[in-house]
């Protein structure tokens, strides 16, 4: 079991890290314009919770993550290994099996058995609206390059595997009969379509060990094929993903949330000018192309407020995996609590992850954290949902966020002394969000302050309501 305090730490990051250095991701300073003026985007700003859900044939083995559990790196991602950096054949040996669960190649082959057979986006959906979700984003292609959705470019999708059912479709449908924003994510990396023409070894165990072989999809030593041959595929590789993203772009109606992963710096793939021009609507994230409407903070949260609009994404389960994995465990949901109130405190969507299993249900872990999540969100989701930070001007020594005519302060576990915030104005109200039971507190020069001791209940977070 993977220590929850290294996962969610260093470990962690360095993973994260791995991942974006292998995809290229672009890094753009943040930007002060984020954000869209187009009347069907001005939602996103305050939404408030997202639902990611990595979900694709990864689950039928159920002990590695989407995608990123195929490449080898055994011990290697952190340290170096040999003497003075050069490698020993043991050591060799060891990067190429120890430590690791599963091939490219077989990996690849469990398209044949990712049968969906019991996938009903609408029971994911109802459980997600009933627990205060206002957008959710699935994995239509993610780097292995399955394709949830019958492409008719290439050869690995579900116009193969699954007799052409299309799970985008059912699972768009879903969002719409839920009230519920479409968020598709797709990236242009591709590792079954580039199979012959890249390597499977980890980043991050490369960079550290340079004297690393090169390693095919059966983890055997190989050489890069020569620079015209990775260009011509470059060339290639780009018809066929501008193919896939039109088909998701112009087949499902309108798209809401489009959340790419993967580099196309200059927009080789799709530039997203013409995106716009298919979905006006839709609100883009900056990881494709280096700019859009809002950035990503992914697992680590930000260190200082992002300017414009932003989402903080992390995993709800244990494991250092966003898919589904056969030994899952959730974080408990008052530790997911305290992170969606931290990002709304910063005026942040925080988008949650769940990986569904291979037939295409919720772990049961999910369901009852997504339980717990709604009997929280039954009395407090009117101070987390489309809210924003306090305006300028006014200031807490607590969490806090702002709704229409009323502000929002967060007694967390732990906190002991007297809660304030100030520059408001006198206060008609103050309550227990979710009740009429009433607070005590004191009111002087546009300064109120409760006392956090009188309202305490032991690991509880407590809501407060002021109605201004």
């Amino acid at each position: 079991m993977i220590d929850k305090r290294k996962w969610f730490g260093t470990e962690m990051q360095l993973e994260v890290e791995g991942q974006h250095n292998s995809l290229i991701l672009p890094h753009p300073e943040i930007r002060d314009d984020l954000g869209s003026e187009h009347p069907d985007a001005l939602w996103f700003r305050n939404a408030g919770l997202g639902l990611f859900l990595h979900w694709g044939i990864s689950a039928v083995d159920g002990r590695i993550d989407i995608s990123w559990g195929m490449l080898s790196y055994g011990e290697y991602v952190s340290k170096k290994k040999g003497d003075g950096g050069n490698l020993t054949k043991e050591d060799e040996g060891t990067v190429l099996s120890a430590d690791f669960k599963l091939k490219p190649s077989r990996y690849f082959a469990l398209a044949r058995d990712f049968k969906a057979e019991k996938y009903n986006p609408g029971e994911w959906l109802k459980m997600a609206k009933k627990a205060g979700f206002q957008y959710a984003v699935l994995t239509a292609k993610h780097c292995d390059g399955f394709m949830l959705w019958p492409s008719e470019y290439g050869d690995y999708s579900t116009k193969m595997y699954l007799g052409g059912r299309d799970l985008v479709k059912e699972f768009v449908d879903a969002c719409r009969a839920n009230d519920i924003k479409v968020g598709i994510y797709f990236t242009p990396t591709d590792w079954y379509l580039n199979q012959n023409h890249m390597s499977f070894m980890h980043y991050m165990a490369r960079r550290n060990n340079p004297n690393l072989p090169e390693v095919d999809a059966d983890f055997i030593p190989m050489k890069m094929p020569p620079e015209s041959e990775m260009e011509r595929q470059k060339k290639f590789h780009g018809i066929m993903h501008r193919g896939q993203l039109h088909e998701l772009l112009s087949n499902y109606g309108k798209i809401d949330v489009l959340w790419f992963d993967g580099g196309s710096l200059k927009g080789e793939v799709y530039p997203l000018e013409d995106i716009y021009k298919l979905q006006p609507g839709a609100v883009v994230t900056t990881r494709m192309h280096g700019y859009g409407d809002f950035k990503n903070c992914e697992v680590k949260f930000a260190d200082q407020k992002p300017a414009g609009w932003w989402e903080y994404c992390t995993i709800w389960s244990k494991r250092q995996a966003w898919a589904y994995t056969n030994d899952t465990q959730y974080r408990p949901t008052n530790e997911i609590i305290t992170e969606l109130i931290k990002t709304r405190n910063w005026g942040g969507n925080y988008l949650l992850n769940i990986g569904p299993m291979a037939s295409g249900e919720f772990p049961p872990a999910a369901v009852a954290g997504l339980k717990e999540l709604s009997d929280w969100m039954e009395k407090n989701g009117e101070s987390v949902l489309n809210t924003e930070a306090l305006p300028d001007g006014e200031k807490s020594n607590v969490y806090a966020t702002a709704g229409k005519g009323s502000r929002y302060l967060f007694i967390m576990p732990g906190f002991e002394g007297i809660a304030s915030l100030s520059g408001i104005s006198v206060p008609r109200s103050v309550v227990i969000a979710g009740s009429d039971d009433p607070v005590g507190y004191g009111f002087e020069q546009g300064k109120i302050s409760i006392d956090a001791r009188e309202i305490k209940k032991a690991n509880e977070i407590i809501t407060i309501k002021i109605c201004l």
